[in-house]
Parts: structure tokens; C-alpha cells; sequence
């Protein structure tokens, strides 16, 4: 009743007066039941009482020692325990409260930014101004489509606002110098642009700047016929919100904190930074074969409630697991064990103190009394003796009977007892084995093996438990053997005991299920390619690993109900018919490898390349067909072909330029030459070296009026072209008349780079006229 007392007090101070108090009353009432005990067992009767002995009398105080003894560690332990649980409760509430708070912020903060995205996929304004400028080329058009995202970046605080059309190129970007989008953002986009629904990335690092993590949110823009599909990516960083909110922790703590990971392949990713190391975020990594791990129990289903284990430390903790809905994240909140328990530990201290005070007054007691009752008592050891005795026999009936080998040995190994078991497992009468060691019982490397497991339990002290292969009489056998320390009346170790259970048979299925298990984990989660299990005669599906659900978007169950049919384009060359003869190929033992038009489940259609071949699982003949994604690929070989074509198409236009019977000549804006032709330079008299990088004016004679040339000038410079006679001079001094086209070249923002001049010798016809 004593321990409810405490709960009554708020107040620290005031808690731990009470615990003292507490303590002393515990000593206190304890000591008055052992003086009670001990007047009522030391008084003198007239005579003793019939049939009364020294053992009797002994066990009568032994009995209340251990009473008294029992009663004090109990009240001890429920004291203690009490406490703890109390204690754990409290702590357990509050993880729990912190847990559910943070969880439902976050997932109200991932729905908010979800909402910003919808929002966005509905603003129909941004559509137009892209439109606007796509069709003019407008740099006023531009500005007002980059200031519609800036305000969506400073509005709603994105790290940035970046504008992708569908073959992943950035129309626009609001955050300043931005890398290339990495594969997360790109992979994202593509899809929400094919299916038209806001769609997010998870957590990630770019490639070129590991050092930032980003979160990113697609809406994709509804794009009307004809026009590229749009996207926009809107970039959180969630150093400014995320992180910050997951790393606070309500109420002062030396330990407390709060993770988030999520499982990646056979490891825990944990997504931001930890307490107690830095720069953790998408980079601390650990095992799932780690069983202790909090993040490995939260991610096999062990967080209903509560979990213990460790940290990513491998410090004790107790958490509180939550999963982040709509998300492969789970939040955990947890608080190391000593800090838990540190105020649990000065109760404890507290209550162990006053129980240890009340067995030494018991001892003492039970030893006064029985200094003052042995004397009367000397007649015992005969019936000791006899107890003893048939307990012995007792453990011999059981030891004779057990199915496990038992056996006992001396400190220097020779055997003092084996029971009927471990004569048949050796083949040799008991005459045989006791007295002798193990070298005169089992083969030589068997025996030293033995001997030194027992050294290890006599220098240890404690029972050791391992496993052990013997020859035997009927073969290798292995034994599960436990094997402790026999004790004199001193403490003094004497020899050993060992208890051995033949477990061959549990050992072999054991290897057996292990390696089976490997075999199939090696096919089905060592290859990143879609693997499917096929029947040897019908060609149906017998079995799909996990990147085929992914691939082609059906589930386990799904597909195993598809024929080959349902996941080709079906039209020939790509029909069942055609993959039946390419699975007999591989029947006759050929591993034949092919590209195949396949069919998503949302019935859009990409390139594969697929390997099949003949095996074996568990022991049933099948087909293994491989399927990988070349959609990339084909389209890079595309991409090469239409280069490779251009580049001819460009070379023959550069051969009918320099090949031209007209005179061509470009410049830059200053007027510098940049290229002549052939037929420039034979005209002029100049070689091409001579020309590059001078300016017209080297053919320039006076006959020409200023004015010419400076309406010339101003006309090509506002971007129109100009046509005209102009009197030139060759290099060798000769006049000569040419008619001149000049017509400005325009980037694709309608800027003016180089202008061309066409030019035709008219000095005959001039001459002519």
C-alpha cells in the first residue's frame, strides 16, 4: 500500500522524502515481525516436545528466514517493478503523444504541399503564358511566365520552381543556377505528365550536390492538342520546415529524439539528421539483420504499441513507431533506457538498501536462535543421510531414463557418472568409460576438442552451452551440449556436468530450408530485372519476382493469372505464338535472347529485352525468362540514327555552300568575317586566311557614295535585309561591280548573331549596259 503513497506527491522533493520514509517504515515493521518470531521460537517450554529434533528445529528457522526473506525480496521486487512500471507508463504516454503529434503534422504538412500542387495543376493561367511565349518567342511573354512561378516559390517558400516539358527539359527554373534534374525528379515528371496527376518524389540527394536534400511535388499542366506536355516541380526543402520539426522535442532531454527512415532494399535508410552523429540525412544506412534495431522491428510490423531495442547507437531504447501515411516512412520517437530508468535506479538503490537492512536483522536473528536450539537437535545427519541418499536415487532413476546424453567429470576429466545414453552413443559400458578421460573414449581430435570446451567452463565458472559434431558409433553426429561447474561445500569448482541432445536430424532440415531459401533469394532478389517463372509446356505464369510488379505494374497474385498474351503488344512479330517458339529454343538448351514490344497493365507499350532459359527450382523444371527496360536504349539508338542523318545532311549543304558559284560571306555583328567560300576568294583575290576576321571594308573604293554603305548598315542592324549594287576593289587594285544581298541572322530568342551576305559579279553586265 505504501508504494501508491508517492503518486499522491508532484512535487520531486517531496516524492523522494516520502521513498526514505518509506523505507525506514518498511525496516521498521519488519524487524517487529522477526522479534515477534523470535520470542515465540526461543522460549523455554518445560520439556520438548515429543518427536521434536535438531533438524526440525532448524528447519523451523531456516523455514522462517526464507519467509521472511521471500516476504522482503517480494515486497523488494513489487516495490521495485512498481516503480519501474509506473515510470515506463508515464514515459510510454508521453513517446506516444509526441509520436502521434509529429505524425499528424507531417502528414498534414505532406497533404498541404499536395494541395499547393493540385492548385497548381489547376491554374490554367500559367498553361496560357507558356503557350504565349512558346508561339512568339517573347522575352516579355518569358518574364511574365517566370514571374507567375517566382510567386508560387515565395508564396508558399519553395526552395525552387522549375518548369520541365515532357523529354525532360527545363523550360524554366526559379532558384537561380540549378544542375540537371536528377533521375527522381525527371522518372516523377514523366509519369505525372502521362497520367495527369499531381504526383511527389521521396526524399533524395542530387548527384552534383550531395550535400542538399530535397522533396519534390510535380503538378503536371493539362496540355492542350498538339502542344508538349508540361510539368511543374515544385522543390521543398525540408531543412526550413521538415527536419526542424521532426528534430524538436517538447520537454528537456539528454537523449530523446526523433527519427524518420524508411526501408531501401535489405537496409534502413534513415531521411533526416540524427541527434547524436551529423550529416545522416539519406545517408545512415544499417542492416535489416539487425533484429534489435527499433527501425528493423518498426519495419516488420513490431510497432502496434511500443518497442525496445536499440539505436542506430546500439544503445538500449524504448520507442513509440508510427507510420506516415500516403508515404514509405516511419517516424519513431524514442528515449534511452538510462535516462528512463535513471530516477528508477535511485528508488531502486532506496528499497534494496532497506531490504538488505531487514535480512541482516533476520540473519541475525536466526542466528541467535539457532545457536540457543542445536544443541538440543544433534540427532539430524542420520536422517540428512538418508534424504540425501534417495535423492541420489532419485537422480539416477531420472538420469538412467532421459533420452539426452548426461554425464559428470572430475577437474582433471576423467568421468565420474554416465548414464545409459551416452554408453550406447560411444558403444562402451559404463566399466569402460568412468575413470578414464576422453582420449581413452573418442578419437583424438574429438577428445581435445572436448577437453578444452570443459577448461573453458572451469576457467569461466558459468554454464556454457555450444554445439558439437562426434564421430560415432553410428557416424557424424552433432549434439547440442550445455555444460556447467560442480561446486564442494566451499564454493570450490571440482569438476563439470554436461547435458548433450543429438539435434543431426534438426541440423540437416535446418541446412536444408537455409539453402533452399538462398536459392530462391538469389534468382528472385539478386537480379534488378523483372524474372518471371514459367511452365515448361503451357508457357503459363507460374511465379514473378518483385521489379516485375514494378515493371508492369500488375501484383504478384495478378500476374500469376496473365497469359504471355496480356503483356505483349500481340501484334507479330510480338504475339504468344512468337514467344512459345523462342521458349521451345530454350527447352532444347538454348538461352536465346531477343527484344519484345511488352504491354503495361495501364496498356501502354515499351521496349524489353528478353533472356530464357531452362532451370530448375525447388526441384520442379521450369522456363526463367529475364525482361529488362531498353526503352532508354532505343531511344538513344533512335536519337544516333537521326543525328547520323542530320550530320550528312549537313555536310552536304556545307559542300554546296564552299562549292557555290555565288560569292558567300558571313559575319559577326561588329562585321568581322567569320567564312567565305571558294568563290569568294577567287573573285576578291584574297585567300581565306587573308579575309578571316577583317571587316568588308577592305573592298570598299571610293567610288561608292558613304551614304550607301551607312543606309546599308542601319538597315541590316534593325534586323532587316538589304539589297544593292556596290562598286568594290579586288586585292590586286582592279574595280569591279557586285550585287549584293545582306540579310540578318536571328537566334531562337530573335536576337541578331551573324549576318549573310550573297553576293554575284556583275562587271560585265554593268560594262554591258
Amino acid at each position: 500500500m505504501l508504494e501508491f503513497v508517492p503518486d499522491l506527491m508532484p512535487d520531486f522533493m517531496v516524492h523522494t522524502q516520502i521513498g526514505m520514509w518509506k523505507g525506514l517504515v518498511f525496516v521498521l515493521a519488519t524487524g517487529f515481525v522477526l522479534y515477534l518470531a523470535a520470542v515465540w521460537l526461543v522460549r523455554e517450554p518445560n520439556r520438548p516436545p515429543a518427536g521434536e529434533t535438531a533438524y526440525s528445529g532448524r528447519s523451523a528457522l531456516i523455514l522462517i528466514f526464507v519467509v521472511v526473506a521471500s516476504v522482503t525480496v517480494l515486497l523488494a521486487l513489487v516495490s521495485i517493478a512498481y516503480a519501474l512500471g509506473n515510470l515506463k507508463g508515464k514515459e510510454l504516454e508521453g513517446l506516444q503523444a509526441i509520436a502521434d503529434l509529429k505524425t499528424n503534422q507531417t502528414v498534414a504538412w505532406l497533404g498541404e504541399q499536395r494541395k499547393i500542387a493540385e492548385f497548381v495543376h489547376s491554374d490554367a493561367s500559367l498553361l496560357e503564358l507558356y503557350e504565349a511565349w512558346r508561339q512568339s518567342g517573347d522575352e516579355v511573354e518569358h518574364a511574365q511566365l517566370r514571374g507567375r512561378l517566382v510567386a508560387y516559390r515565395d508564396a508558399f517558400d519553395y526552395e525552387n520552381v522549375l518548369l520541365l516539358d515532357d523529354k525532360n527539359i527545363v523550360v524554366s527554373a526559379m532558384g537561380g543556377a540549378e544542375p540537371p534534374p536528377g533521375p527522381n525528379l525527371l522518372e516523377t515528371s514523366q509519369r505525372a505528365i502521362q497520367t495527369g496527376q499531381v504526383l511527389s518524389t521521396d526524399l533524395y540527394r542530387m548527384q552534383r550536390d550531395p550535400s542538399q536534400v530535397y522533396l519534390d511535388f510535380i503538378a503536371p499542366l493539362p496540355s492542350p492538342e498538339g502542344s508538349p506536355g508540361l510539368a511543374v516541380a515544385l522543390r521543398v526543402d525540408p531543412n526550413r520546415f521538415l527536419f526542424p520539426f521532426i528534430q524538436s522535442w517538447p520537454v528537456p532531454s539528454v537523449s530523446a529524439e526523433t527519427l524518420l527512415f524508411r526501408r531501401e532494399g535489405d537496409e534502413v535508410l534513415f531521411l533526416n539528421e540524427l541527434r547524436h552523429r551529423s550529416d545522416t540525412a539519406l545517408k545512415q544506412r544499417m542492416p535489416m539483420t539487425q533484429k534489435k534495431l527499433l527501425a528493423v522491428q518498426a519495419l516488420e510490423g513490431k510497432h502496434q504499441t511500443w518497442v525496445e531495442g536499440v539505436d542506430y547507437r546500439s544503445v538500449p531504447v524504448l520507442g513509440v513507431v508510427r507510420h506516415i501515411e500516403g508515404t514509405a516512412w516511419f517516424l519513431v520517437a524514442k528515449l534511452d533506457k538510462d535516462e528512463l530508468y535513471a530516477q528508477a535506479r535511485k528508488d531502486a538503490l532506496w528499497i534494496g538498501l532497506a531490504a538488505t537492512l531487514c535480512l541482516v536483522i533476520a540473519a541475525a536473528a536466526i542466528r541467535l536462535i539457532h545457536q540457543r536450539r542445536e544443541l538440543r537437535f544433534s540427532k539430524i545427519q542420520n536422517d540428512e543421510r538418508a534424504e540425501k541418499l534417495q535423492a541420489l536415487e532419485l537422480l539416477d532413476a531420472i538420469a538412467e531414463g532421459s533420452t539426452d546424453v548426461i554425464y559428470a567429470k572430475d577437474a582433471a576429466g576423467r568421468y565420474l557418472f554416465a548414464n545409459r545414453e551416452f554408453s550406447r552413443v560411444v558403444a562402451k559400458t559404463r566399466a569402460e568409460v568412468l575413470r578414464r578421460d576422453d582420449t581413452a573414449i573418442f578419437q583424438p581430435v574429438d577428445a581435445e576438442r572436448l577437453m578444452d570446451s570443459d577448461r573453458q567452463v572451469i576457467n569461466a565458472g558459468q554454464v556454457l552451452t555450444s554445439e558439437e559434431t562426434l564421430r560415432t558409433i553410428g557416424g557424424i553426429r552433432t549434439f547440442l551440449t550445455t555444460r556447467g561447474p560442480l561446486h564442494d561445500a566451499q564454493g570450490r569448482v571440482i569438476g563439470i556436468f554436461g547435458v548433450a541432445r543429438d539435434i543431426t536430424e534438426h541440423k540437416q532440415q535446418e541446412w536444408e530450408l537455409r539453402a533452399s531459401a538462398a536459392r530462391f533469394r538469389a534468382i528472385f532478389d539478386g537480379v534488378s530485372d523483372a524474372i518471371f517463372l514459367h511452365d515448361v509446356g503451357t508457357g503459363a505464369i507460374l511465379d514473378v519476382n518483385a521489379q516485375m510488379t514494378e515493371m508492369y505494374g500488375y501484383s504478384r497474385d495478378e500476374a500469376r493469372n496473365l497469359g504471355i498474351a496480356e503483356l505483349s503488344a500481340n501484334t507479330p512479330p510480338y504475339t504468344e505464338q512468337d514467344a512459345l517458339r523462342w521458349f521451345a529454343r530454350a527447352q532444347q538448351g538454348e538461352a536465346p535472347v531477343w527484344e519484345w514490344l511488352a504491354r503495361r497493365h495501364d496498356g501502354s507499350l515499351f521496349w524489353v529485352e528478353i533472356t530464357v532459359r531452362r532451370a530448375e527450382i525447388d526441384g520442379r523444371v521450369c522456363m526463367l525468362a529475364l525482361s529488362r527496360d531498353i526503352g532508354e536504349r532505343k531511344k538513344a539508338e533512335a536519337l544516333l540514327r537521326e543525328r547520323s542523318k542530320l550530320q550528312e545532311q549537313l555536310g552536304i549543304l556545307s559542300q554546296a555552300v564552299e562549292q557555290s558559284p555565288i560569292s558567300i560571306m558571313i559575319t559577326d555583328t561588329a562585321g568581322n568575317i567569320e567564312y567565305v567560300n571558294h568563290r569568294f576568294a577567287l573573285v576578291t583575290g584574297y585567300s581565306k586566311e587573308e579575309l578571316l576576321g577583317q571587316n568588308p571594308r577592305i573592298l570598299r573604293s571610293t567610288d561608292t557614295p558613304r551614304k550607301v554603305h551607312q543606309d546599308l548598315w542601319e538597315t541590316i542592324t534593325a534586323g532587316r535585309e538589304w539589297s544593292g549594287k556596290l562598286h568594290n576593289r579586288k586585292k590586286s587594285g582592279e574595280l569591279f561591280w557586285e550585287y549584293e544581298r545582306i540579310l540578318p541572322i536571328h537566334d531562337a530568342a530573335g536576337h541578331i548573331t551573324h549576318f549573310l551576305v550573297v553576293k554575284e559579279d556583275v562587271t560585265e553586265r554593268e560594262h554591258g549596259m
